[in-house]
């Protein structure tokens, strides 16, 4: 008997071995499983939210600051990105949990409650801060509740820090946020230092205190962060630990440094300097101008060009400077000839062309949004006086989670609209005074 035990032992112990080393194997596979299967697929699938801040549909593609990590990170792997939107994080985090994405990106992993998924790297982070008028922060916590407006997402923050009951609603923005407080409908309003530097130009008035830990705490030193991270599930450790990777590389190259972007701002029309560059610039491009076959008169693409340009002309004693002029005038004529084509031909007069001019400056995307919106409403979509009522609802969450292509700024895109106009009639004047 003792033998046969001495026998079978070294056998025994060979296949342990062999079957640790299987299970070795199998987990190390399953651990690179994700990342294997989207560099087969040639795909990177990432979740990200539809807002003003982080995702943003414009003409020339995704835009923000999710979508630009993104793209970084898309490149890093070597593989194409497929971005997809959504409106809140719970949505987000579902998504993930059915692998229906490879990588979740909410607007700030401080907002993400769920256990079972893994944090990646920390991008950024940004102070939670009170915006009040001139710094009246007794003023915003003896107001009462409706007088304390924020967004929804930031609403159980807000009551555990402060113990206090906020307002929140689906019809505000930071834009709409800091109206109500700066027209004094509101006390005070709460939102991460990032969102306010990036307008705070805007708001003479308005003063940003950190929001403390606990509010009611003599140390005022520790602070409510709001920090950005992505969220993968806890067995893709492969791709998280590249995120890891391309996080370290991209910040030794200040790529993860928070993206400020215009999204789509239109600067104002200094008048005089405008009637200046009508005498001394216009006449060098008029040529170029009128030579363009175009579905709009060519002083609407004079003026998308001193909007863009402010018709630059550089030294046109060289050929080579006229042919920049061409080449950029002849690319303004292409995009609205595209957008001409995508729109129905049932549409006409000046409501095609402004439609056509909005397009250019948003996408037609988003018009066909605003259409949408329209049709619901009960009105006619074709008419640019109804689309421009919605258009500047696409920038309130209530408003653009209805749509498919969600946020973007219809304000700028109806100022853009409004100063080709003004652009346009005031050379149509000049050329019949002469």
């Amino acid at each position: 008997m003792h033998s046969y035990i001495s026998a079978i032992l070294p056998f025994r112990r060979h296949c342990i071995l062999f079957f640790c080393a299987l299970l070795m194997i199998s987990i190390s596979l399953c651990a690179h499983a994700d990342l294997l299967s989207i560099i087969d697929r040639d795909t990177l699938n990432i979740g990200v939210i539809n807002d003003e801040h982080h995702h943003r549909l414009l003409k020339s593609g995704h835009a923000g600051t999710d979508a630009e990590l993104a793209k970084g990170f898309a490149d890093y792997l070597g593989v194409k990105l497929n971005i997809v939107p959504f409106y809140s994080e719970d949505a987000l985090i579902g998504a993930l949990k059915k692998k229906q994405i490879d990588v979740a990106a909410p607007r700030f992993s401080t907002l993400v409650k769920e256990e079972t998924v893994a944090h990646g790297p920390l991008f950024f982070s940004s102070p939670l801060m009170i915006i009040s008028r001139h710094g009246d922060l007794q003023g915003c916590l003896n107001a009462s509740a409706a007088k304390r407006t924020i967004k929804h997402s930031f609403v159980p923050t807000a009551e555990v820090v402060t113990q206090l009951d906020w307002q929140s609603s689906d019809l505000v923005n930071t834009a709409t946020l800091l109206d109500a407080v700066d027209k004094k409908n509101s006390e005070c309003t709460l939102l991460p230092q990032a969102f306010f530097d990036s307008v705070a130009q805007f708001y003479p008035e308005l003063t940003a205190t950190t929001l403390p830990a606990q509010l009611n705490s003599p140390d005022k030193s520790s602070t409510v962060a709001m920090t950005k991270q992505w969220i993968v599930l806890p067995q893709n450790t492969a791709l998280r630990s590249s995120i890891f990777e391309y996080t370290h590389l991209s910040r030794q190259n200040h790529t993860t440094d928070i993206i400020n972007q215009t999204d789509l701002a239109v600067a104002d029309i200094n008048r005089a300097d405008f009637v200046m560059d009508v005498e001394n610039k216009l006449p060098h491009l008029q040529t170029e101008l009128t030579r363009v076959q175009s579905v709009l008169p060519w002083q609407i693409i004079a003026a998308i060009d001193y909007l863009e340009t402010q018709w630059y002309t550089g030294s046109l004693t060289t050929d080579k400077a006229a042919d920049q002029v061409q080449m950029r005038i002849n690319g303004i004529n292409q995009q609205l000839e595209i957008i001409n084509n995508q729109l129905p031909a049932r549409i006409a007069g000046n409501d095609r062309d402004w439609l056509i001019v909005a397009a250019y400056h948003c996408g037609i995307a988003h018009i066909e949004d605003a259409r949408q919106l329209v049709e619901q409403n009960g009105s006619n979509p074709d008419l640019w006086i109804n689309i421009k009522q919605q258009l500047v609802r696409l920038s309130v969450p209530a408003y653009y989670q209805q749509t498919l292509h969600g946020y973007t700024n219809g304000n700028a895109t109806l100022k853009f609209v409004d100063q080709v106009r003004f652009i346009a009639d005031s050379i149509n004047i000049v050329d019949v005074k002469e």
